[in-house]
């Protein structure tokens, strides 16, 4: 994970956060695993759900959930770290160069 700080104003930054698939996999992994043993569905004994399954119908939202916890647990640590004075909170914003897989 790479964050990197741009200064566009007096008043204004743009912290950029580069995520590869390596910072994020074992995280979605584990979950997927967690699903795993909870889940319950028709044909299978309880907890013993194909991971493949699992995937397939969570797959995305578990990703999204935990893309979106490190990227909040990574700005708020650079926050504190850099010891920014913020008025409010970070707001996103939308770029062309983002690809979502």
């Amino acid at each position: 994970m790479n964050i990197t700080r741009e200064e566009i104003g007096t008043l204004n930054e743009i912290l950029k956060i580069n995520l590869t698939p390596e910072d994020y996999t074992e995280k979605v992994e584990s979950e997927l695993k967690k699903y795993q043993k909870s889940m319950n569905l028709p044909g299978f004994r309880p907890g013993h759900v194909p991971v493949g399954l699992v995937k397939k119908r969570y797959g995305k939202s578990i990703l999204i959930d935990e893309l979106n916890k490190i990227v909040s647990g990574s700005i708020e640590s650079f926050i504190t770290e850099q010891k920014l004075d913020l008025l409010g909170s970070p707001i996103p914003q939308p770029s062309n160069d983002s690809i979502n897989n």
